[in-house]
């Protein structure tokens, strides 16, 4: 004859009683265990941070924005060039006032007066006024304390801050501008 195991099963009286749980203690630890993994997981992901003003942003660019209803968001592949989107000088200058107040206003001011010496004035200033090439290489490749916005801006938003500098900010009027594909060959 074959034995078989048996199992055998405790019976409750036979079995230790659970510990009481501090269920207020109970959801800390694990309300904290939980904060710390996801903490764990979300430094996993930033692989590259840009700043702006007192904020960091992973992995983004500053003019990253869902423009659309597919949910694409605004970047320089997208900045295809099209008729719609070699905007109008008023068109550019509208957007270009928006940009100009998210990743300008902090150094050169809402008004384009700057804090000289370390910020300069955009309101009146030769390079400005000047030849437009000069101003959109000093954008493109950024000079000092002056960042270079070739990566950071998309064409579309790159075309609208030249047109708004020129154009609308502190009474500057050249009346020129550049188109966003003109910029796009640039960049």
């Amino acid at each position: 004859m074959d034995k078989q195991p048996v199992s055998v099963k405790k019976s409750d009286a036979e079995q230790k009683p659970a510990k009481p749980v501090d269920e207020a203690k109970g959801d800390e630890s694990s309300k904290a265990l939980s904060k710390a993994s996801s903490i764990d997981a979300k430094a996993e992901e930033v692989d590259n941070v840009q700043f702006a003003q007192d904020k960091f942003y992973p992995a983004k660019k500053f003019t990253d924005k869902k423009d659309d209803e597919s949910g694409k968001p605004n970047s320089q592949a997208d900045s295809k060039s099209s008729d719609k989107s070699d905007s109008s000088l008023a068109e550019l200058k509208a957007h270009g006032a928006r940009i100009y107040e998210k990743n300008c206003q902090s150094c050169h001011q809402k008004d384009g007066v700057g804090m000289p010496p370390v910020f300069p004035a955009l309101k009146g200033s030769t390079i400005v006024a000047g030849d437009i090439n000069k101003q959109v290489e000093l954008m493109l490749k950024g000079k000092g304390a002056m960042p270079a916005f070739s990566k950071t801006l998309n064409a579309k938003d790159f075309a609208a801050v030249l047109a708004y500098t020129r154009n609308g900010l502190g009474g500057n009027a050249t009346g020129d501008f550049k188109k966003p594909s003109e910029i796009q060959a640039l960049q």
